[in-house]
């Protein structure tokens, strides 16, 4: 790898950045490609807070945490619009596309010909995707504390679905293992998931059709705000696709522009992302190991997020 000269960056020797670190893997491998890449370029020191997301925002706005490794939008609108009002929170120039569904095993779709989230909408149906067996569906909406976890209970709720399944309230690594362990004996499971994502390399997942976004279907109101959210949000359409960015302070702007600089270049191919997480996850690789051979292997994407 290419080093940047001492001259440029004896200045910031001393300097610290802090990433706020989430709690999916793919968030885990980014905050590393720019761990990794600024601790040799700039010499500076990187560190990691764990934080839920929207403590991640508010830690932003006030200078305590530079970076945001991982900012899906329009998942997380309200409070990006919330601080970058303010001037507080900066976008990367560049962004990857992340898709937002409902998704259920190849084999249930084939078998019982399950195209749409209206295919859910029966008692017998909903029986397929039973787990605790309760005789109702289970649904997972998205992970506790996640915007698109609210979101997703309104499109349920929206749908038609809510009398036939109950939301699952489980993480992330949870419920990859509750898919492990329906996919291994062709039970029925149903799920918000995105990509990339390895689980679409691992398992043939089947995106449910659901009605069109449209401006002006997604009627949500905030659950921090309004005690009757649920009841009184809106959202009969399908999630639109997100354009996911690198989020960095106007504090880091101010102090290290250099870095902001190279944070703001930083164009991330969902290819790579994808290849990341199935070594992460599946072949339980450390992820400095994945992201530093990676680093190797592509130098010249390095020096042109670098402008070199």
């Amino acid at each position: 790898m290419i080093f940047a000269s001492m001259g440029a960056t004896s200045a910031l020797a001393k300097e610290t950045v802090v990433i706020g670190q989430l709690n999916w893997t793919a968030s885990l491998a980014i905050q590393d490609v720019l761990k990794q890449v600024m601790e040799e370029q700039f010499e500076v020191n990187v560190k990691y807070i764990a934080l839920d997301p929207a403590v991640l925002y508010k830690a932003i706005d006030e200078g305590s945490v530079d970076i945001h490794p991982d900012l899906w939008l329009p998942n997380n609108q309200n409070l990006y619009d919330t601080y970058a009002k303010k001037g507080t929170l900066l976008l990367s120039k560049n962004s990857y596309i992340g898709e937002n569904a409902f998704f259920i095993p190849g084999y249930i779709q084939d078998r019982h010909k399950i195209y749409s989230v209206k295919d859910l909408k029966d008692k017998e149906t909903a029986k397929l995707f039973d787990v605790d067996g309760d005789g109702r569906g289970d649904y997972w909406a998205g992970a506790p504390g996640w915007n698109i976890t609210a979101e997703n209970q309104v499109r349920w709720k929206d749908y038609g679905l809510n009398d036939y399944y109950t939301m699952v309230s489980v993480s992330d690594a949870a419920i990859k293992g509750l898919l492990k362990s329906r996919y291994k004996r062709k039970k029925g499971i149903v799920f918000y998931y995105w990509t990339p994502e390895w689980l679409h390399s691992k398992y043939d997942l089947r995106k449910l059709n659901e009605p069109a976004y449209y401006e002006g279907c997604n009627q949500m109101k905030d659950p921090k705000k309004d005690p009757n959210w649920l009841k009184n949000s809106s959202l009969n359409c399908a999630a639109q696709d997100a354009n996911v960015y690198i989020g960095y302070s106007s504090h880091l702007q101010k102090r290290l522009p250099e870095v902001a600089k190279f944070i703001n270049n930083v164009k991330l191919d969902p290819t790579a992302i994808n290849s990341w997480v199935l070594q992460i996850d599946l072949e339980k690789r450390p992820v400095q190991s994945v992201i530093k051979e990676w680093i190797q292997d592509n130098q010249s994407t390095v020096n042109q997020w670098l402008g070199k």
